[in-house]
């Protein structure tokens, strides 16, 4: 609010309390001042809507309000808002790692996966997590306090399939309107016989520096991490020396035979 909203603020919150009160309870002069510094960094609607719910809660609102009743209300708006959690946010932005999904997140998420990725891509995935969880959670706080809804946005990959499938999620997840999402729904005429995407098949369009992150990832998340057994590292070690006795072996006869071959000359 800014000054100008004063008077207005003022008759909101008096109209209030006169009500619920039944008259006893009348803020005025410094109350009023105290109400409007609490409550400035909210727009007039906001605090409008707060005193709202609060005369509809059928427990407190028998009774008169303080700054602080129609601060939870407010706060309890914003927090459905629509913006994922940390965890989930983190868990829905990874994918974005590999070049054929189609990620559809909102402008926190983007951002905070930005200052993330680097460290990604060097194999740091602990890092990355704990610096999007800070970058995600400061931003997301920020949009709030200033009272901005999220903006969802379509990062479009190179599978059409991947692509609808996402798109589709983002739809009934109430992140896009069908209006926004319809332009991302059609699939693309199949290609003829023969003709080819120029992606490695073997690795299914993912460069293999990706898909290693990815498995990381995939292990982390889920609490497994592999590791060789035993008796594998010593049957790769005895392997390993099997093969260099028969190279000396390999080695010696040549030696044997060109000597013998020499004396005969």
């Amino acid at each position: 609010m800014i000054a100008q909203d004063f008077d207005e603020f003022s008759h909101l919150v008096g109209g209030t309390c006169r009500m619920l009160s039944r008259g006893a309870y009348m803020p005025d002069g410094d109350d009023l001042k105290q109400w409007f510094a609490a409550l400035r960094h909210y727009s007039l609607d906001a605090v409008r809507f707060g005193l709202q719910q609060h005369i509809r809660d059928q427990v407190n609102g028998r009774f008169a309000p303080t700054p602080a009743d129609i601060v939870g209300k407010i706060e309890a708006r914003l927090a459905r808002d629509g913006r994922l959690g940390v965890e989930e946010a983190w868990a829905r932005s990874l994918p974005a790692l590999d070049e054929r999904q189609t990620v559809v997140w909102c402008e926190e998420m983007a951002e905070a996966f930005a200052v993330a990725r680097p460290l990604l891509v060097q194999g740091d995935t602990v890092g990355a997590r704990m610096a999007f969880r800070e970058t995600y959670a400061r931003l997301i706080e920020h949009s709030r306090s200033n009272r901005e809804q999220p903006r969802w946005h379509v990062s479009e990959g190179r599978d059409p399939a991947l692509r609808v499938a996402a798109v589709r999620a983002a739809v009934e997840a109430g992140c896009l309107t069908m209006g926004r999402a319809e332009p991302y729904l059609a699939l693309p005429a199949p290609r003829p016989q023969g003709s080819s995407s120029g992606e490695t098949a073997a690795l299914g369009g993912v460069p293999e520096s990706v898909r290693s992150i990815l498995m990381a990832l995939k292990r982390q998340l889920v609490g497994r991490r592999t590791q060789e057994s035993a008796d594998a590292v010593a049957k790769q070690a005895t392997a390993t020396a099997r093969t260099k006795a028969q190279a000396r072996v390999t080695a010696h006869l040549r030696a044997t035979s060109a000597a013998a071959q020499r004396t005969q000359l």
